[in-house]
């Protein structure tokens, strides 16, 4: 058994992939950056031997900004409708119904020193992609 096994790598943005909702939590911001809270989704990349896991955060409208939660809450709607998490008005809303399922997006890859890859870069949903 070979024990020289790569790190894991952000793949090249700009293109199409199949990713995995694998966990998502709902956490509050560092005292030090706010009091807000937000959506942690976590993915694997299908199909793509020795890619890293990314994840995705979005934040939870706080009712300070209306434009703001506008965009707030257009990104939630987005990822429940990706991964077919019911989102119904006055329903909870529970977020484990999308673990285990699959949607196309594009991705980008973005430089990041704290939570990239050996070189310097992880993956971020640049949008999702519709299939009809």
């Amino acid at each position: 058994m070979s024990t020289d096994v790569p790190e894991p790598k952000a793949v090249p943005g700009g293109e199409q992939y199949e990713i995995k909702l694998t966990r998502v939590e709902v956490r509050k911001q560092r005292p030090e950056k706010g009091e807000g809270r937000f959506v942690m989704a976590f993915h694997n990349i299908i199909g793509v031997t020795g890619a890293a896991m990314f994840t995705n955060v979005m934040m939870l409208p706080d009712g300070k900004d209306d434009e703001q939660d506008y965009m707030r809450n257009l990104a939630l709607q987005r990822f429940y409708d990706a991964f077919e998490i019911s989102h119904e008005p006055g329903e909870d809303i529970e977020l484990s119904e999308g673990v285990g399922n699959t949607t196309f997006v594009i991705l980008k890859s973005v430089e990041s020193e704290e939570y990239g890859d050996e070189d310097g870069y992880q993956n971020a949903i640049s949008r999702y992609v519709r299939s009809e």
